[in-house]
């Protein structure tokens, strides 16, 4: 499936999981996108872990995969039906 994706916090932790069908999927996407909102959600569960180390460990690896963009009105229209 190939488009642009806008990932919830279960799939970016499917990503981590390794889950094969998440990553075919996301190996055709033309554009991924990370909203500010799931990666507070990675880190408030990083926080309550028992790994808590090694989960703020990954949760910064997807700091530096990522590109970061603005969420303006018009780049929030994105996702809105056309």
């Amino acid at each position: 499936m190939s488009g642009k994706f806008l990932l919830d916090t279960n799939i970016i932790i499917g990503i981590f999981a390794n889950d094969d069908s998440i990553l075919t999927s996301l190996a055709e996407a033309e554009e991924v996108f990370v909203p500010i909102v799931a990666l507070g959600e990675l880190y408030y569960g990083a926080y309550r872990s028992r790994n808590q180390r090694q989960k703020i460990k990954l949760n910064q690896s997807l700091f530096f995969e990522i590109s970061f963009k603005s969420h303006t009105h018009k780049n929030l229209q994105i996702w809105s039906p056309q």
